[in-house]
């Protein structure tokens, strides 16, 4: 009878990760980071080799809602070395998932990452409901605005 219960409750959770992926579509498969990311900036700065994005490497020292996270980017000034930096897509932000890792699920070189939630610019069409990342196992899923997660900036 408990293997029953625990083999159910399994492959409800198993069966909701795989729907939350094929919602969204802008969520690309995460891969292993491994190589690919380099730092710079005085260590303030991610490259991603294979994207070209430049990563905050850092995170805001508390979450923020929705709202606020769309902005904090852009107004951030004096711990973002340059210009144009903006909130992450969805599927920007799940490339830096490493699934091979977790708690949290980045590469190591990311210091400091909080297995948290992180906002990001995407919400599902026709509504306001954004989409987060998870950095604890790596998963992707809808919130509330109001919600406060945590935010890396991109550029």
């Amino acid at each position: 009878m408990f293997r029953r219960i625990l083999v159910a409750l399994l492959l409800l959770a198993v069966g909701r990760f795989a729907a939350s992926q094929l919602v969204n579509p802008d969520a690309a498969p995460a891969v292993a980071t491994a190589g690919r990311l380099a730092t710079q900036e005085n260590g303030k700065i991610v490259i991603d080799r294979m994207t070209g994005l430049h990563w905050e490497r850092g995170v805001a020292a508390t979450g923020m809602n929705w709202s606020d996270a769309m902005s904090w980017c852009n107004v951030n000034t004096l711990g973002l070395p340059g210009s144009g930096w903006r909130l992450p897509t969805v599927g920007e932000l799940n490339q830096l998932v490493d699934r091979q890792r977790s708690n949290p699920a980045i590469d190591p070189l990311f210091t400091g990452t909080p297995a948290d939630d992180f906002w990001t610019s995407s919400a599902v069409a026709g509504e306001s409901l954004p989409w987060s990342v998870s950095f604890y196992a790596g998963t992707t899923m809808t919130s509330d605005p109001a919600t406060s997660h945590r935010v890396r900036c991109v550029r």
